[in-house]
């Protein structure tokens, strides 16, 4: 809790006892991540990452500090995006155009390189396992999904739904797409379909009428025939 912009920076749990209150040094509060015990502040423009057990900033002045997930948060500069461990040490040099959080189960990322090509990579910095050559790959969302686009052998663009193990080709030039634990992607010619799991096409005997969900979400509501069906999706079909 900060009570007005700039002042300090009060720590309390869920009954509203009080754990610690420290001076932020003038900066504002932009986030939590209370599992390294690190709060994200912005001061002067800048992103500094603030230790609630002893008030000190840590690190070096950073454009933008994203939240800790397990051991890495991201971190950029003037030279791009890297990522700090929970000890606040660069891990891995501000190269990037673009970094993702590291998920498991296999502890990856999605980033940009600086050609603009989108991998994956693992903390030790080595590429994971979706070498570098997608023009286009979201993030994973939390049933470990994305959706990926690169160039087929005839050269043109092919949309992919991806996980760490298996691709799944998409059909058709891709319009709009949903990510969830399934994925439903419109064509151009409207057509509705879902993917996902270990299954090519999820429902391919419904006519979807159209779909609604989110990426942190796995309920997703379905239309057909007029009628709504609310669906839990799994990571598997």
């Amino acid at each position: 809790v900060q009570g007005k912009l700039g002042g300090p920076i009060t720590i309390i749990n869920p009954r509203g006892e009080t754990l610690s209150t420290r001076d932020c040094g003038g900066g504002d509060l932009a986030g939590l991540s209370f599992m390294w015990g690190y709060v994200r502040l912005d001061k002067d423009g800048r992103g500094y990452l603030f230790h609630t057990g002893d008030g000190s900033l840590f690190g070096e002045e950073y454009l933008d500090v994203g939240d800790f997930t397990g051991s890495y948060a991201t971190v950029r500069t003037e030279d791009g995006w890297g990522y700090v461990d929970n000890h606040l040490q660069l891990v891995m040099d501000c190269q990037f155009r673009k970094a993702g959080p590291f998920l498991m189960p296999v502890e990856q990322a999605v980033v940009q390189w600086s050609d603009g090509t989108f991998s994956t990579i693992k903390p030790d910095g080595q590429k994971g396992t979706l070498d570098s050559g997608w023009t286009y790959l979201s993030d994973f969302n939390q049933q470990r999904y994305a959706l990926g686009v690169r160039t087929d052998k005839d050269g043109a663009s092919q949309a992919t739904l991806v996980s760490f193990f298996q691709n799944v080709v998409l059909p058709g030039k891709i319009e709009e797409y949903v990510l969830y634990g399934v994925t439903a992607v419109r064509t151009a010619d409207g057509e509705i379909s879902l993917f996902g799991g270990r299954s090519a096409e999820a429902f391919p005997d419904l006519e979807l009428e159209d779909v609604w969900g989110t990426g942190d979400c796995p309920d997703i509501l379905l239309k057909i025939g007029g009628r709504y069906y609310l669906y839990q999706a799994s990571q598997y079909i």
